[in-house]
């Protein structure tokens, strides 16, 4: 099982040492059943922490998470990641991405894996193409090091509320070498997620085809239940393949809001049009710079453009929570229920009708 939750000191340091465009951290109290490597398995209590924050150009995420089994063993485990992108036209980005994860077993048992590399990535429509190759090295339980490189391909395509992507991935470590093709589906809806996910494996950790299904459902803008099942393949770290139920609620939300009342991710000083934050996985709190309105709608892809009022925030600025999927989401905004536009510095795509759209780029 892959378990990607972060330190909360590390996180802690992280937020003291920089200021960010816009933060968020959360906390997760839940439990797991899941056989953990060859060492460990059985029933475990989970505390995970995860810091994410998004800039204007990059976004990042820390993880870690503590593990007490019922056993009296212990585990714990830290990751994170940074992607920056620039947008190279409004259908092309280009994009930069670095991650880094490693994992404790009392006893001493322990591994480590790093890589970084280019991603691009095309938009057109309702669908997105993106490809990406790193290098990099891993650290096995049993002690063997060795240099990695991988490749991979996804599309994916969002049609209102449902979203579907395929993805294949070839990686090799010293000797070993394996390749992945997954397909999953997710469906959105205001505050219910749903997904599952189905993978082969062909190559030297190959192994018999695994499944996962995943729930979420937001209670409140702080709470945030969710439950997974599924059954996972070899690591390439060396913990072994097996199954997993997992359950428990995220609580939280983002700093910028609690330090700064006014709304997020405009300084006043060079004003942006658009600023999101995630709250967490697949919602989105997006505020638009709209001067001089009474009223702001906001139409797009996902909602088959029909008009939703935003939440005035003062007298400038409006908001709106929303379910998007990763990826870039067409939209328009709909001033005093008659002028449809485009926030200023927004990328712009052409529509159906001899005008154009914006586009609301969501990183995850």
């Amino acid at each position: 099982m892959t378990c990607r939750i972060c330190l909360a000191a590390a996180a802690l340091l992280l937020l003291a040492a920089t200021s960010l465009a816009a933060q968020q951290v959360r906390f997760r109290l839940g439990g797991v059943r899941a056989r953990y490597a060859d060492t460990v398995s059985g029933s475990a209590g989970t505390l995970t922490t995860r810091l994410t924050w998004d800039g204007r150009r990059s976004t990042g995420a820390l993880d870690g998470s503590f593990t007490q089994f019922t056993s009296g063993a212990w585990a714990a485990q830290a990751a994170g990641s940074l992607f920056g992108i620039r947008l190279l036209s409004p259908h092309v980005g280009l994009g930069l991405r670095v991650d880094g994860d490693g994992g404790y077993i009392e006893g001493g048992t322990w591994s480590a894996l790093g890589s970084a590399g280019p991603v691009a990535a095309v938009v057109a429509g309702d669908w997105m193409v993106s490809a990406g190759v790193a290098g990099g090295a891993v650290r096995r339980v049993d002690q063997v090091s060795s240099a990695t490189v991988d490749g991979s391909l996804t599309v994916r395509r969002d049609v209102g509320r449902w979203s579907v992507q395929g993805s294949v991935a070839g990686t090799q470590a010293g000797p070993t070498r394996f390749a992945d093709a997954t397909v999953g589906l997710q469906l959105r809806a205001a505050r219910l997620t749903l997904s599952t996910l189905a993978g082969a494996r062909s190559g030297n950790l190959g192994g018999k085809p695994w499944y996962q299904g995943r729930a979420a459902l937001r209670a409140t803008s702080w709470a945030t239940f969710e439950a997974e099942a599924g059954t996972y393949p070899r690591d390439l770290s060396g913990f072994t393949e097996g199954a997993f139920l997992s359950f428990g609620v995220w609580l939280g939300g983002g700093l910028r809001a609690i330090a700064q009342p006014r709304a997020p991710g405009f300084d006043g000083s060079a004003p942006a049009s658009v600023a999101v934050e995630v709250m967490d996985p697949g919602h989105q709190r997006v505020t638009f710079l709209v001067p001089d309105a009474h009223d702001v709608a906001i139409a797009g892809e996902w909602n088959e453009w029909t008009p939703v009022a935003l939440e005035r925030v003062d007298g400038e600025h409006w908001r709106a929570n929303l379910a998007l999927s990763q990826g870039a989401h067409r939209f328009s905004l709909v001033v005093d229920g008659r002028r449809w536009m485009v926030p200023r510095g927004v990328a712009t795509l052409p529509d159906d009708m001899g005008g154009t759209v914006g586009l609301l780029v969501v990183d995850r």
